[in-house]
């Protein structure tokens, strides 16, 4: 006899394998790019621009005038402000300046990672 638990128990293992695989294929099929910055948006410490923006491997704090036109930095400025303030999800469509130097638009979004420190 099997109890409901024990049947769920079995079939963990081979739905979180199905749900990784899943993962893995969504995050290889998509287009996102993806950045890593300082706590304080000061330095930006790698972004993989998928061919759409260019990449920095480097840490760098010349990342606003890289990618991000003169009208835009004041906008994404008080954004990213406001969002390291309150410690919540930035989010903001803006424009950009693509690999290739011509202008571009791209939806940002960024999660922060809190420590107990805050």
């Amino acid at each position: 006899m099997n109890l409901p638990n024990q049947n769920k128990a079995q079939e963990e293992p081979q739905t979180f394998t199905e749900c990784e695989n899943r993962f893995h294929a969504l995050i290889t099929a998509t287009n996102a790019i993806t950045f890593t910055m300082n706590p304080d948006w000061s330095k930006m410490i790698s972004l993989q621009g998928k061919n759409i923006l260019s990449d920095t491997c480097e840490p760098t704090t010349e990342w606003m005038q890289r990618y991000i036109p003169v009208q835009e930095r004041e906008r994404v400025t008080a954004t990213f402000k406001e969002a390291v303030h309150n410690k919540k999800l930035f989010e903001l469509e803006h424009a950009v300046i693509l690999s290739d130097g011509s202008p571009g638009w791209i939806i940002s979004r960024a999660i922060p990672i809190v420590n107990k420190q805050g």
